[in-house]
This record gives structure tokens, sequence and C-alpha cells, in this order.
């Protein structure tokens, strides 16, 4: 510093980018562009420099997101539904196949164990099928879901000891099932 008491032009441009002690920094504006009025406007901070942001917005777009787990490769993806999807790299699927279900409940049995199970309703159902566990009844008591004729449901699904059920309200009723084992 020269001459001790006060810092000149020079030493405190200097001391803004190399920090140096007993020189009181000048404060810099930080500047955003406004891309509706194609300039740069000045962006108010706070007293230790942090930007605080107020959203007056429905949606928020973001581009490019990657969800990655820690340790390994595995992705979460977003499906054509929108629908957030993760994919797991131990996994395999098992097809079960058309299932015949009337009044009666039929359990929806597989090889391996569970992550999730798909139920779909045979096209040519006239009647409705109920989702459950083994005391769910053609009447719809204790059913987690129904379906109708070519429609499916999924659950994410991997408690070996609780197997889901289907039941129909008529009988000649058929189900095709699959599941992601691991």
């Amino acid at each position: 510093m020269s001459n001790g008491a006060q810092a000149t032009q020079t030493e405190i441009i200097r001391a803004e980018h190399d920090s140096f002690a007993n020189v009181q920094l000048k404060k810099v504006g930080t500047y955003g562009w406004d891309p509706d009025g194609l300039q740069w406007v000045r962006v108010a901070t706070n007293a230790d420099g942090e930007l605080k942001v107020n959203l007056e917005t429905s949606d928020i777009q973001i581009g490019a997101v990657e969800i990655k787990d820690g340790s390994t490769d595995n992705r979460a993806t977003v499906n054509t539904d929108g629908e957030l999807r993760v994919n797991s790299g131990d996994s395999d699927m098992e097809g079960g196949g058309k299932v015949s279900v009337g009044t009666t409940a039929v359990e929806a049995t597989f090889i391996g164990s569970t992550k999730s199970v798909i139920i779909s309703a045979d096209v040519a159902n006239t009647g409705t099928l109920y989702i459950g566990k083994s005391n769910v009844t053609n009447a719809g008591a204790n059913a987690m879901a129904f379906i109708l004729a070519g429609e499916s449901i999924t659950i994410d699904y991997d408690d070996a000891s609780n197997a889901v059920y289907v039941v129909a309200t008529a009988v000649s009723q058929n189900f095709w099932k699959g599941a992601l084992i691991s």
C-alpha cells in the first residue's frame, strides 16, 4: 500500500484480483442476460453475494438430465408417457403366458423372485378381473385393483410371502402374466 493510509486505485484493482490483506474490496455487480429486453441487467444479491430467486412459473424445462446411482451404471429413464423408470442391471423378464381364471381366485406364480409384476386381461374377456391377495373375491372384496378386457396393471412387488391373486366376475376368463425378476 502506498504511504500506509489509503490504497491507490491501482492497488484496489489489484486487490480485487489478488485478495491482498488490509485492502477493502470494492463490490462488483453481478449481471445476467435479459433475453426479452436483449440487454444485460444487474442481478440483486444479498450481503453475502448470494443470489435469491423467486420463480413465478408453473413449469420449468430442464434438458439432458441424467439420474444415476452412486455405485453402478444403473440409470433412471423417462418413458414416452413421461413416467420415470429405473433400470436395474440385475434383472430379467419372466413371461408366464395365458392363464385361465373364473370366479375362484388363482395365484399368479413366478419361478424367480419378482421385482415387478404385470397382469393383462385378455381382449376376449367379458368380465372384470380383480387383483389382490389370497382373500380377493369375485365381487371385488379385498381387491387392490381391477382391470377390464385389454387392460393391464403393473405392480412393483417383491414380497414372496404374499402372492398376487387374480379372480374374475365370470367363468372362462383369461389373463396374461409376466414379471421383472432378480
